[in-house]
């Protein structure tokens, strides 16, 4: 039997890894803003407020996407940045 195949409605988005502490969410937008329309950013945070140093970057279009990866390997904030499609929580 074959398994379902997930389709996600909505819009891409995109994992950051290896970001900076300093970097914030006005920051990333700003990045990813060079390359594509961007929806939204999200840094994550702990309880206490500070960088997870991972974030995700919701884009507009499905089409702006490979410009979004095309980031992966950049350098941020004096760290080059991991940048992937990011998976869905029922996604492994």
């Amino acid at each position: 039997m074959d398994r379902p195949v997930h389709v996600r409605r909505g819009n891409p988005r995109v994992y950051v890894g290896h970001l900076d502490e300093m970097a914030d969410e006005s920051d990333l937008f700003a990045l990813f803003e060079t390359v594509c329309q961007v929806r939204s950013a999200k840094v994550v945070r702990d309880v206490m407020g500070r960088s997870r140093y991972v974030g995700f970057v919701e884009l507009s279009h499905e089409g702006d996407l490979p410009r979004a990866l095309a980031l992966h390997g950049s350098i941020f904030y004096g760290r080059r940045i991991v940048v992937e499609r990011a998976r869905e929580p029922d996604e492994k």
